[in-house]
């Protein structure tokens, strides 16, 4: 799989709305599936991985006041569901923004580890910054960190028991460098049965439509995970602009994916992302495979919460 443009830099990113969701997700679904791993390592990959930590500073502001920075004073709200409880005391308990935030790679050796794991991670990325970054912090002795693309075919892929999918989005007419839908549909398509998996994918907005839908490529991504039996939900928080949600799909055991959808839907509660949407728009909505006709996009009323 084609991984990031050259020019794609989380860092202007970390800490946004898509983080949250994707950061609490992973550790609700990582940890559901580590309390009932019994074999000696636990193997997790992660194809996208950016940096290892992001600095958050005034030039960044804009982007995690809206994710990370909605959590001010939440915390004692956030206990009620432990894996946000997890990710709001192990990253958000000093001040917000912390100096820095974790990349997911970190998330996921922390929640390992916390569940006293033996791991082995393989990372992979094409950015030379984000490369050396990742060899700063992870030990070569339990981590590979890979400088190309992954491929569905990689042996480290097919070994691991958590796959992590977090591509900056899908290919299009202006992002033709970014990874295409048939590259990802590989690695759906081809998992090892042994094998959960976990993909983020922001949904940008089709401005065709008043107030503007998802477009046709977060459509298309999710009729091609239903070809493969995967499971999603959607969160919308945003009626307008470039990126206005994400939808997370995946393969996972029973218990992970209600942990996963609970977790993300204490959190949408939580930031009152639904109340700045306008009505008939769910700003969380699950997900499953079905038979859908093809168009070129839908609008958002056509999904309903389940």
């Amino acid at each position: 799989m084609k991984a990031q443009a050259p020019s794609y830099d989380h860092r202007v990113r970390a800490g946004n709305q898509g983080d949250v969701v994707k950061h609490v997700a992973l550790v609700a679904a990582l940890e559901t599936v580590a309390d009932d791993w019994s074999e000696e390592t636990f193997r997790y990959a992660d194809i996208f991985a950016g940096h290892a930590r992001y600095e958050l500073g005034a030039d960044t502001r804009e982007r995690w006041r809206a994710g990370i920075g909605l959590f001010r004073g939440c915390r004692r709200r956030l206990q009620t569901n432990r894996h946000v409880a997890y990710w709001v005391e192990r990253y958000l308990s000093g001040d917000i923004p912390p100096r820095t935030y974790p990349g997911s790679s970190v998330i996921a050796r922390d929640v390992l580890i916390a569940h006293k794991k033996a791991i082995h991670l393989s990372l992979w990325d094409i950015s030379p910054p984000a490369i050396a970054d990742l060899r700063r912090e992870f030990d070569p002795k339990s981590c590979d960190v890979f400088p190309s693309n992954a491929k569905w075919t990689d042996a480290a892929v097919r070994r691991a028991n958590f796959l992590f999918i977090d591509p900056p989005g899908l290919s299009s007419r202006n992002r033709k460098r970014y990874p295409k839908l048939d590259d990802l549909a590989k690695f759906l398509s081809n998992r090892p049965a042994h094998q959960s998996l976990l993909v983020w994918l922001p949904v940008n907005a089709d401005t065709t439509s008043s107030p503007p839908g998802e477009d046709s490529a977060s459509w298309e991504a999710q009729e091609a995970s239903h070809r493969f039996g995967c499971d999603g939900i959607r969160v919308r928080w945003a009626k307008g602009g470039k990126t206005i949600g994400c939808q997370l799909i995946w393969k996972l055991p029973d218990a992970a994916a209600s942990a996963l959808i609970a977790a993300v839907k204490w959190i949408v509660k939580v930031t009152g992302w639904q109340s700045k949407l306008p009505p008939g728009i769910n700003a969380v909505s699950e997900t499953r495979p079905t038979r859908r006709k093809k168009s070129r996009a839908r609008p958002d009323t056509a999904l309903k919460e389940r």
